[in-house]
């Protein structure tokens, strides 16, 4: 194409280089705000907002979303991995994907450090199974009392 390829590199590396690497806060609220149509409703929003936010993320807000890495993804999620493994969890999965959107805006480089499967599976506790069991099922004589029951509410 008539240009020299190490002066073509060496200005994609110079601008690489002169871009701005947000930190994982102001990504993550980028992020948040971008898929907001995608949300189901306001409060799925603000759930997002809120598990992104300090309430959660305030250790890894203010890094470079390019070093976060896997000790910083524990330091959040271990303290509530066992007490609420729910929000962890969830927690855990929005944070993958706020750094795969920064991976595929180039912000990134390598494997994603919040990555379940073949990562953090191997480092975090498998979490606690529900033990209280089914509900007693209902004996078939008694089903008419229980509808006559619901009828008169």
């Amino acid at each position: 194409a008539g240009t020299d390829p190490i002066s073509v590199m060496g200005r994609v590396a110079k601008a690489k280089a002169e871009r701005t690497i947000p930190t994982f806060g102001s990504f993550a609220d980028e992020y948040v705000k971008s898929h907001r149509p995608k949300f189901r409703n306001e409060k799925h929003a603000a759930q997002w907002e809120m598990t992104l936010g300090d309430a959660y993320c305030k250790a890894i807000r203010p890094i470079p979303i390019n070093a976060i890495n896997t000790e910083a993804i524990l330091k959040v999620l271990q303290p509530i991995w066992q007490e609420v493994p729910e929000t962890a969890s969830r927690l855990r999965g929005r944070i993958e994907n706020v750094l795969d959107a920064a991976r595929a805006r180039g912000f990134r480089d390598g494997p994603n450090p919040a990555t379940w499967r073949g990562h953090l599976k191997t480092l975090l506790p498998a979490r606690q199974r529900l033990t209280r069991g089914h509900h007693a099922a209902l004996p078939c004589d008694d089903l008419p009392a229980f509808m006559a029951d619901l009828r008169a509410r």
